[in-house]
Protein backbone atom coordinates (compact mmCIF):
# COMPACT_ATOMS: atom_id res chain seq x y z
CA UNK A 1 0.00 0.00 0.00
CA UNK A 2 1.42 3.08 -0.90
CA UNK A 3 1.98 6.30 1.65
CA UNK A 4 -0.38 8.32 2.72
CA UNK A 5 0.39 11.66 0.57
CA UNK A 6 1.70 14.40 2.82
CA UNK A 7 -0.98 16.78 1.88
CA UNK A 8 -3.52 14.59 3.26
CA UNK A 9 -1.87 13.85 6.54
CA UNK A 10 -1.68 17.61 6.75
CA UNK A 11 -5.34 18.50 6.07
CA UNK A 12 -6.19 16.15 8.42
CA UNK A 13 -4.25 16.95 11.26
CA UNK A 14 -5.21 20.95 10.33
CA UNK A 15 -8.75 19.89 9.67
CA UNK A 16 -8.65 21.67 6.88
CA UNK A 17 -11.59 22.48 4.81
CA UNK A 18 -9.99 23.10 1.70
CA UNK A 19 -7.61 21.00 -0.57
CA UNK A 20 -5.55 21.73 -3.70
CA UNK A 21 -4.16 19.28 -5.88
CA UNK A 22 -2.57 20.01 -9.07
CA UNK A 23 0.53 19.71 -11.06
CA UNK A 24 3.14 17.93 -12.38
CA UNK A 25 4.35 16.36 -9.30
CA UNK A 26 1.00 15.02 -8.00
CA UNK A 27 0.66 14.01 -11.54
CA UNK A 28 3.66 11.59 -11.21
CA UNK A 29 2.32 10.32 -7.92
CA UNK A 30 -1.39 9.44 -9.61
CA UNK A 31 0.41 7.82 -12.48
CA UNK A 32 2.66 5.80 -10.12
CA UNK A 33 0.87 4.41 -7.22
CA UNK A 34 -3.20 6.11 -8.19
CA UNK A 35 -4.96 8.36 -6.25
CA UNK A 36 -4.51 8.57 -2.49
CA UNK A 37 -7.84 7.28 -1.53
CA UNK A 38 -7.37 8.60 2.41
CA UNK A 39 -8.37 11.98 0.17
CA UNK A 40 -11.83 10.63 1.37
CA UNK A 41 -11.73 10.56 4.68
CA UNK A 42 -11.25 14.37 4.79
CA UNK A 43 -14.82 14.79 5.52
CA UNK A 44 -14.42 18.61 6.70
CA UNK A 45 -13.50 19.57 3.52
CA UNK A 46 -15.64 22.25 1.77
CA UNK A 47 -13.42 22.74 -1.24
CA UNK A 48 -11.48 20.02 -3.05
CA UNK A 49 -9.40 20.73 -6.28
CA UNK A 50 -7.79 17.72 -7.93
CA UNK A 51 -6.89 19.43 -11.30
CA UNK A 52 -4.39 18.94 -14.18
CA UNK A 53 -2.69 15.88 -13.14
CA UNK A 54 -3.67 13.73 -15.58
CA UNK A 55 -6.42 11.77 -13.26
CA UNK A 56 -8.24 9.08 -14.93
CA UNK A 57 -10.64 7.57 -12.48
CA UNK A 58 -12.82 9.54 -9.71
CA UNK A 59 -13.11 6.61 -7.01
CA UNK A 60 -16.66 5.72 -5.47
CA UNK A 61 -15.70 7.21 -2.26
CA UNK A 62 -16.09 11.03 -3.46
CA UNK A 63 -19.60 10.15 -1.96
CA UNK A 64 -18.39 10.34 1.74
CA UNK A 65 -17.32 14.12 1.44
CA UNK A 66 -20.60 15.32 2.27
CA UNK A 67 -19.49 18.60 3.37
CA UNK A 68 -18.32 20.14 0.07
CA UNK A 69 -19.71 22.95 -1.51
CA UNK A 70 -16.72 23.04 -4.49
CA UNK A 71 -15.28 20.42 -6.69
CA UNK A 72 -12.89 20.87 -9.10
CA UNK A 73 -11.57 18.44 -11.30
CA UNK A 74 -11.04 20.43 -14.55
CA UNK A 75 -7.92 19.43 -16.76
CA UNK A 76 -7.77 15.70 -16.40
CA UNK A 77 -8.67 12.48 -18.65
CA UNK A 78 -11.88 11.42 -16.90
CA UNK A 79 -13.90 9.45 -19.17
CA UNK A 80 -16.61 9.03 -16.35
CA UNK A 81 -17.91 10.46 -13.57
CA UNK A 82 -19.15 8.02 -10.24
CA UNK A 83 -22.76 7.88 -9.63
CA UNK A 84 -22.29 8.88 -5.77
CA UNK A 85 -21.65 12.49 -6.78
CA UNK A 86 -25.25 12.86 -6.50
CA UNK A 87 -25.06 12.60 -2.80
CA UNK A 88 -22.97 15.61 -2.11
CA UNK A 89 -25.90 17.36 -1.46
CA UNK A 90 -24.63 20.53 -0.55
CA UNK A 91 -22.57 21.23 -3.42
CA UNK A 92 -22.75 24.42 -5.39
CA UNK A 93 -19.83 24.88 -7.75
CA UNK A 94 -18.71 21.83 -9.94
CA UNK A 95 -16.37 22.26 -12.23
CA UNK A 96 -15.63 18.87 -14.53
CA UNK A 97 -14.11 21.03 -17.93
CA UNK A 98 -11.77 19.98 -20.21
CA UNK A 99 -11.63 15.82 -19.60
CA UNK A 100 -12.91 13.25 -21.95
CA UNK A 101 -16.33 12.80 -19.87
CA UNK A 102 -19.38 11.15 -23.17
CA UNK A 103 -21.92 11.35 -20.28
CA UNK A 104 -23.06 12.30 -16.60
CA UNK A 105 -24.32 10.40 -14.38
CA UNK A 106 -28.02 10.80 -13.98
CA UNK A 107 -27.66 12.02 -10.33
CA UNK A 108 -25.53 14.82 -11.40
CA UNK A 109 -29.27 16.10 -11.93
CA UNK A 110 -29.93 15.73 -8.00
CA UNK A 111 -27.76 18.32 -6.83
CA UNK A 112 -30.51 20.45 -6.03
CA UNK A 113 -28.11 23.53 -4.41
CA UNK A 114 -26.09 23.20 -6.98
CA UNK A 115 -25.39 27.10 -8.57
CA UNK A 116 -22.49 26.52 -11.17
CA UNK A 117 -22.36 23.15 -13.51
CA UNK A 118 -19.08 23.62 -15.94
CA UNK A 119 -18.72 20.49 -18.20
CA UNK A 120 -17.53 22.52 -20.89
CA UNK A 121 -14.60 20.97 -23.72
CA UNK A 122 -15.80 17.06 -23.25
CA UNK A 123 -17.16 14.85 -25.65
CA UNK A 124 -20.62 14.59 -24.46
CA UNK A 125 -23.23 14.05 -27.08
CA UNK A 126 -26.32 14.73 -24.38
CA UNK A 127 -26.97 16.14 -20.85
CA UNK A 128 -28.88 15.19 -17.91
CA UNK A 129 -32.00 16.54 -17.27
CA UNK A 130 -31.23 19.98 -15.41
CA UNK A 131 -34.77 20.63 -14.66
CA UNK A 132 -34.41 19.37 -10.66
CA UNK A 133 -30.98 21.66 -10.26
CA UNK A 134 -33.47 24.52 -9.04
CA UNK A 135 -30.42 26.60 -7.49
CA UNK A 136 -28.81 26.68 -11.47
CA UNK A 137 -26.69 30.11 -12.45
CA UNK A 138 -24.78 29.03 -14.55
CA UNK A 139 -24.60 25.98 -17.15
CA UNK A 140 -21.23 25.53 -19.08
CA UNK A 141 -21.40 23.25 -21.82
CA UNK A 142 -19.50 25.14 -24.41
CA UNK A 143 -16.93 22.44 -26.69
CA UNK A 144 -19.07 19.69 -26.59
CA UNK A 145 -20.49 17.29 -29.07
CA UNK A 146 -24.54 18.55 -28.41
CA UNK A 147 -27.04 17.95 -31.19
CA UNK A 148 -29.67 19.68 -28.94
CA UNK A 149 -29.81 21.64 -25.59
CA UNK A 150 -30.67 18.77 -22.51
CA UNK A 151 -34.42 18.55 -21.79
CA UNK A 152 -35.51 20.67 -19.03
CA UNK A 153 -33.75 23.40 -19.64
CA UNK A 154 -37.07 25.63 -20.06
CA UNK A 155 -38.26 24.20 -17.00
CA UNK A 156 -39.39 26.88 -15.00
CA UNK A 157 -38.01 25.66 -11.85
CA UNK A 158 -34.75 27.48 -13.31
CA UNK A 159 -35.83 30.24 -12.34
CA UNK A 160 -32.27 31.56 -11.17
CA UNK A 161 -30.45 30.38 -14.44
CA UNK A 162 -28.45 33.85 -15.85
CA UNK A 163 -25.88 31.69 -17.84
CA UNK A 164 -26.23 29.16 -20.74
CA UNK A 165 -22.45 28.48 -22.40
CA UNK A 166 -23.42 26.70 -25.52
CA UNK A 167 -21.20 27.92 -28.31
CA UNK A 168 -18.93 25.15 -30.52
CA UNK A 169 -21.32 22.27 -30.00
CA UNK A 170 -23.47 20.95 -33.18
CA UNK A 171 -27.15 22.41 -31.97
CA UNK A 172 -29.74 22.51 -35.03
CA UNK A 173 -32.34 24.03 -33.18
CA UNK A 174 -33.00 26.46 -30.33
CA UNK A 175 -35.87 25.25 -28.09
CA UNK A 176 -38.03 28.22 -28.69
CA UNK A 177 -39.79 28.44 -24.28
CA UNK A 178 -35.91 29.70 -23.74
CA UNK A 179 -37.63 32.72 -23.25
CA UNK A 180 -39.92 31.93 -20.55
CA UNK A 181 -36.70 31.54 -18.43
CA UNK A 182 -36.63 35.24 -16.28
CA UNK A 183 -33.17 35.54 -15.43
CA UNK A 184 -31.23 34.52 -18.43
CA UNK A 185 -29.03 37.10 -19.27
CA UNK A 186 -26.15 35.66 -21.34
CA UNK A 187 -27.12 33.08 -24.25
CA UNK A 188 -23.77 32.17 -25.85
CA UNK A 189 -24.53 29.44 -29.50
CA UNK A 190 -22.00 30.52 -31.26
CA UNK A 191 -20.44 28.47 -33.75
CA UNK A 192 -23.14 25.64 -33.95
CA UNK A 193 -25.15 24.23 -36.74
CA UNK A 194 -28.41 26.56 -36.30
CA UNK A 195 -30.25 28.09 -39.15
CA UNK A 196 -33.07 29.37 -37.48
CA UNK A 197 -33.32 31.53 -34.26
CA UNK A 198 -36.69 31.57 -32.89
CA UNK A 199 -38.05 34.82 -32.84
CA UNK A 200 -40.18 34.72 -29.75
CA UNK A 201 -36.40 34.69 -27.94
CA UNK A 202 -36.75 38.28 -28.28
CA UNK A 203 -39.27 37.86 -25.40
CA UNK A 204 -36.23 36.99 -22.72
CA UNK A 205 -36.84 39.64 -20.28
CA UNK A 206 -33.73 40.09 -18.98
CA UNK A 207 -31.60 38.81 -22.02
CA UNK A 208 -28.47 41.59 -22.31
CA UNK A 209 -25.83 39.29 -24.49
CA UNK A 210 -26.94 36.58 -27.11
CA UNK A 211 -23.86 35.64 -28.96
CA UNK A 212 -25.02 33.71 -32.38
CA UNK A 213 -21.93 34.35 -34.59
CA UNK A 214 -20.50 31.44 -36.78
CA UNK A 215 -23.94 29.68 -37.80
CA UNK A 216 -25.52 29.06 -40.99
CA UNK A 217 -28.49 30.79 -40.55
CA UNK A 218 -30.74 31.31 -43.59
CA UNK A 219 -31.82 34.96 -42.81
CA UNK A 220 -29.31 36.90 -44.68
CA UNK A 221 -30.79 40.08 -42.49
CA UNK A 222 -29.32 38.21 -39.28
CA UNK A 223 -26.95 36.75 -40.62
CA UNK A 224 -25.29 40.17 -41.81
CA UNK A 225 -26.52 41.92 -38.06
CA UNK A 226 -24.80 39.42 -36.09
CA UNK A 227 -21.05 40.06 -36.58
CA UNK A 228 -21.80 44.17 -36.73
CA UNK A 229 -24.49 44.91 -34.48
CA UNK A 230 -25.57 45.44 -30.58
CA UNK A 231 -27.49 42.52 -29.05
CA UNK A 232 -30.57 45.12 -28.45
CA UNK A 233 -30.60 45.49 -32.06
CA UNK A 234 -30.60 41.56 -32.97
CA UNK A 235 -33.40 41.10 -30.60
CA UNK A 236 -35.39 44.13 -31.92
CA UNK A 237 -35.01 42.76 -35.44
CA UNK A 238 -36.11 39.20 -34.14
CA UNK A 239 -39.29 41.00 -32.07
CA UNK A 240 -40.40 42.61 -35.34
CA UNK A 241 -40.80 39.61 -37.31
CA UNK A 242 -42.44 38.01 -33.86
CA UNK A 243 -44.98 40.97 -34.43
CA UNK A 244 -45.93 39.89 -37.98
CA UNK A 245 -46.05 36.49 -37.57
CA UNK A 246 -48.21 37.23 -35.18
CA UNK A 247 -50.39 39.52 -36.89
CA UNK A 248 -50.42 37.13 -39.82
CA UNK A 249 -51.45 34.65 -37.37
CA UNK A 250 -48.47 32.53 -38.34
CA UNK A 251 -46.15 30.15 -36.12
CA UNK A 252 -43.37 32.17 -34.21
CA UNK A 253 -40.75 29.88 -35.29
CA UNK A 254 -38.20 30.75 -37.68
CA UNK A 255 -37.42 33.71 -40.03
CA UNK A 256 -35.84 33.23 -43.28
CA UNK A 257 -35.48 34.95 -46.27
CA UNK A 258 -38.73 35.49 -47.97
CA UNK A 259 -39.82 37.46 -44.85
CA UNK A 260 -36.65 39.74 -46.09
CA UNK A 261 -38.19 40.00 -49.15
CA UNK A 262 -41.31 41.55 -47.67
CA UNK A 263 -42.09 45.46 -47.01
CA UNK A 264 -41.62 46.72 -43.18
CA UNK A 265 -42.23 49.12 -41.45
CA UNK A 266 -42.07 50.94 -37.69
CA UNK A 267 -38.43 49.82 -35.57
CA UNK A 268 -37.66 47.20 -38.36
CA UNK A 269 -36.63 49.78 -41.16
CA UNK A 270 -34.80 51.45 -38.40
CA UNK A 271 -33.19 48.21 -37.96
CA UNK A 272 -32.50 47.70 -41.19
CA UNK A 273 -31.39 51.38 -41.97
CA UNK A 274 -28.87 51.02 -39.56
CA UNK A 275 -27.21 47.81 -40.36
CA UNK A 276 -27.16 49.89 -43.80
CA UNK A 277 -25.28 52.37 -42.52
CA UNK A 278 -22.82 50.28 -41.37
CA UNK A 279 -21.96 48.31 -44.09
CA UNK A 280 -21.05 51.45 -45.85
CA UNK A 281 -19.40 53.57 -43.62
CA UNK A 282 -17.08 51.77 -41.90
CA UNK A 283 -14.42 53.66 -39.71
CA UNK A 284 -10.82 52.95 -40.27
CA UNK A 285 -8.22 53.96 -37.95
CA UNK A 286 -5.24 54.89 -40.67
CA UNK A 287 -2.72 56.47 -38.52
CA UNK A 288 -1.70 55.79 -35.02
CA UNK A 289 0.57 57.40 -33.07
CA UNK A 290 1.21 58.44 -29.38
CA UNK A 291 0.79 62.10 -28.59
CA UNK A 292 1.41 62.49 -24.29
CA UNK A 293 -0.31 66.09 -24.99
CA UNK A 294 -4.03 64.10 -25.50
CA UNK A 295 -4.95 62.92 -22.60
CA UNK A 296 -8.61 61.39 -21.47
CA UNK A 297 -9.92 62.04 -17.99
CA UNK A 298 -12.71 59.62 -16.65
CA UNK A 299 -14.09 60.40 -13.36
CA UNK A 300 -15.24 57.08 -11.32
CA UNK A 301 -19.19 58.07 -12.33
CA UNK A 302 -18.30 57.34 -15.44
CA UNK A 303 -16.62 54.36 -15.20
CA UNK A 304 -19.23 52.58 -13.30
CA UNK A 305 -21.37 53.04 -16.56
CA UNK A 306 -18.66 52.65 -18.91
CA UNK A 307 -15.65 50.77 -17.22
CA UNK A 308 -14.42 50.35 -21.11
CA UNK A 309 -14.15 53.11 -24.05
CA UNK A 310 -12.20 53.83 -27.41
CA UNK A 311 -11.04 57.30 -27.63
CA UNK A 312 -10.13 58.74 -30.99
CA UNK A 313 -10.52 62.34 -32.49
CA UNK A 314 -12.25 62.65 -35.79
CA UNK A 315 -11.02 65.19 -37.80
CA UNK A 316 -12.46 67.09 -41.04
CA UNK A 317 -15.78 65.81 -40.77
CA UNK A 318 -18.10 68.10 -42.57
CA UNK A 319 -22.19 67.78 -41.02
CA UNK A 320 -23.28 69.79 -43.37
CA UNK A 321 -22.84 67.38 -45.94
CA UNK A 322 -26.36 66.12 -45.77
CA UNK A 323 -29.15 66.88 -43.56
CA UNK A 324 -28.37 63.15 -42.46
CA UNK A 325 -25.20 63.36 -41.58
CA UNK A 326 -25.10 63.61 -37.89
CA UNK A 327 -27.81 61.07 -37.76
CA UNK A 328 -25.54 58.23 -39.38
CA UNK A 329 -22.53 59.41 -36.96
CA UNK A 330 -24.37 58.36 -33.72
CA UNK A 331 -25.59 55.96 -35.40
CA UNK A 332 -22.39 54.55 -36.42
CA UNK A 333 -20.83 55.16 -32.58
CA UNK A 334 -23.85 53.28 -31.01
CA UNK A 335 -23.54 50.15 -33.27
CA UNK A 336 -19.83 49.98 -32.64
Amino acid sequence: MAAEWAEVVKAKEENRHELVLTGDAIAARISQNGLDEQIFTLTSLNFLEISKCGLQTLPHGVSQLTSLSNLVLHGNHLRTVPEGIGLLRRLKFLDLSSNELEFLPASVGELHELQTLNVGNNRMAELVDPSAIVCLHVLDVSHNRLTELPDGICSSQLSLLATILANNNELESLPEDLHELPSLRLLDVTANKLTEVPPVISECAKLKEFKFGNNPLKDKRLLKMMGQCSTKACLDYLHNILDKDRKGGKSSKGGGEKREKKKRGGKSKEVNDAVDTLAVNLMKVVHFSMDESFVVQATPEVMSVRPYMVCCIVRNLNFAKSKNMMRCFITLQVLI
